[in-house]
C-alpha cells in the first residue's frame, strides 16, 4: 500500500501566492450579498462564489497535482479584478478518509510551526506590483478547529498592507475533506472597506468548501 505524506503534500508555495499578482486597489464600490451566492464545482470541491463575478482564466487551470479556479468582479480595465476569489484542491489525499483528530492536529501544528503559508502570502503581497504597498505586509496563521459538513479546518490566514490611505486584505482557509483526504485552499483578496461591507458573504464562501455530493451552506 502506498504510503501519503501528511506534510509534504500541503505545500502550496507559488500555488498559494499566485492569485495576488491578479488583484488590483483602485477603491471601487462592491456590495455582494449572501443571496448573490451560487454554488460552483472545480474538481471534487464544491463551494460558493458571486454570481456576478466572472472566472479568471489565468487562475482557472488543471495540473496533474492540483485544480484551481479563479473568479473576480473584473471591473476594472481590461476586465482587471479589484476583488477575487481563489480555490485550489490537491489530487492526492493529504490524510486517511475519516481520519483521527490527531492526525488532523499533527497537519496543524506542523503548518503553525513552519508558517510557510503566511510567509509565503506574506513575501508574494510584498513583491507584488499590481498591490503596491506603502507598509510592510503584515499576517495572523492561525490553527482553524471549525468543521462545515464534511471538511475539517486546518488553518486561517489574514495578510493585509496599506496602499496609501486604504487596505488591502486577503484571508483564507486551509480545510481537510472527512471522506477524501483531500486538501483545498480558498481566498478573498479585496479592499478593506470592501471587506467589511461583504463581511457576512465573503465569511460565508470561506466557511462552504465542502466535498462534491455533501454540499451543507452555512
Amino acid at each position: 500500500m502506498r504510503k501519503v505524506s501528511y506534510v509534504k503534500k500541503f505545500w502550496f508555495y507559488p500555488i498559494i501566492s499566485a492569485f495576488l499578482s491578479f488583484s488590483y486597489l483602485v477603491y471601487m464600490d462592491g456590495f455582494v450579498s449572501v443571496k448573490d451566492l451560487v454554488q460552483e464545482k472545480t474538481g471534487q470541491t464544491s463551494w460558493q462564489r458571486p454570481k456576478q463575478w466572472k472566472r479568471i482564466n489565468n487562475l482557472s487551470y488543471e495540473t496533474d497535482d492540483y485544480v484551481y479556479a479563479g473568479f473576480g468582479d473584473k471591473k476594472l480595465k481590461d476586465n482587471k479584478s479589484e476583488s477575487l476569489v481563489y480555490l485550489s484542491q490537491s489530487r492526492e489525499p493529504v490524510a486517511p478518509a475519516n481520519a483521527s483528530t490527531q492526525i488532523y492536529n499533527r497537519l496543524r501544528r506542523s503548518l503553525m510551526t513552519e508558517q510557510h503559508i503566511r510567509k509565503t502570502l506574506e513575501q508574494s503581497l510584498k513583491n507584488s506590483t499590481t498591490i503596491e504597498c506603502t507598509t510592510d505586509p503584515s499576517s495572523t496563521q492561525v490553527i482553524d478547529h471549525k468543521e462545515y459538513g464534511n471538511t475539517v479546518g486546518i488553518a486561517y490566514i489574514t495578510i493585509s498592507c496599506e496602499v496609501g490611505r486604504a487596505t488591502f486584505v486577503t484571508k483564507a482557509r486551509l480545510t481537510v475533506g472527512k471522506n477524501d483526504g483531500l486538501a483545498r485552499f480558498i481566498a478573498i483578496s479585496t479592499d478593506g472597506d470592501i471587506w467589511e461591507k461583504n463581511a457576512q458573504a465573503f465569511e460565508a464562501m470561506l466557511n462552504n468548501v465542502s466535498e462534491v455530493g455533501d454540499e451543507r451552506y452555512v
